[in-house]
């Protein structure tokens, strides 16, 4: 396995500079940093919509007539989400596991999406913290006299 500089690619002239300069260093890193950040996002957004997905196909593909000799079949009669769209069924499928995200993850999802989870879930949903206290937002200036 290569250099840290070697694994960026860096020709050998970057190397060099690499090697003697802390502040190209520390700008390599930074940038390294946001490259993995960029990632991190980009999978959770493909995350995101893998799990709106199977939300939707969930309630598509159960069998609506287990006795007309197919299994597992397509449900030619499905009953109506109680979200106002796949989009919410989607948030609500995803609640964040870092408490910390759960009063912004509340705070984006549509009432109705909160009512049917306090009813779904009432119990988890106190528990992981939705109705802690929002933080106070910062205190506002007076205008001048």
């Amino acid at each position: 396995m290569g250099s840290y500089a070697e694994n960026l690619g860096l020709t050998q002239a970057e190397r060099t500079v690499f090697a003697h300069d802390p502040d190209f260093q520390q700008t390599a890193r930074t940038q390294a940093n946001e490259w993995a950040e960029k990632l991190v996002q980009a999978v959770k957004a493909v995350t995101d919509a893998d799990d709106g997905i199977r939300v939707a196909l969930d309630a598509v593909v159960l069998d609506s007539d287990p006795m007309d000799g197919t299994f597992n079949g397509f449900n030619r009669n499905p009953q109506d989400s109680p979200y106002p769209s796949l989009e919410e069924a989607g948030k609500a499928a995803n609640m964040p596991k870092d408490r910390k995200d759960i009063p912004a993850w509340w705070q984006s999802l549509d009432p109705a999406t909160r009512g049917i989870l306090l009813k779904e879930k009432g119990d988890e949903l106190r528990a992981a913290g939705v109705m802690d206290p929002a933080p106070a937002p910062p205190p506002r200036h007076a205008p001048p006299p």
